[in-house]
């Protein structure tokens, strides 16, 4: 068996098999495993901008005004990065609200941390 990063004009053998394939951004890695030239596994590498630590002095929230200069802000700087989205994180209903409010979509997935020193 080998491993080595697909180019992307290879995601098409794996189109079948992991759908989401074709909607990964264009700096994305797909890593796969091959046995007799056949793919038996594949894994995805995508850089993604991710917020979080969102803080605004209290005698300035409730006003928007703060908070839409850092969107514009984060907006700008995930864009000079290359990127069309950024991942918000939440860990409350207020800010939950926020993010719906602005149209954010939450995804239903469940992230954790895996330290690649040890994997």
């Amino acid at each position: 068996m080998t491993s080595r990063i697909l180019p992307r004009d290879e995601f098409v053998r794996l189109d079948t098999a992991v759908p989401s394939v074709a909607s990964m951004p264009s700096g994305a890695r797909m890593i796969g495993v091959e046995e007799h030239g056949e793919i038996v596994g594949c894994l995805g590498i995508v850089m993604l901008a991710h917020s979080e630590g969102l803080w605004i002095r209290e005698d300035h929230r409730g006003k928007g005004r703060v908070f839409r200069k850092l969107l514009q802000a984060l907006s700008a700087h995930a864009r000079d990065l290359g990127h069309a989205m950024v991942y918000p994180a939440s860990a409350s209903a207020d800010m939950d609200a926020i993010l719906h409010g602005l149209g954010a979509v939450e995804i239903p997935v469940r992230w954790f941390r895996l330290n690649t020193e040890e994997a």
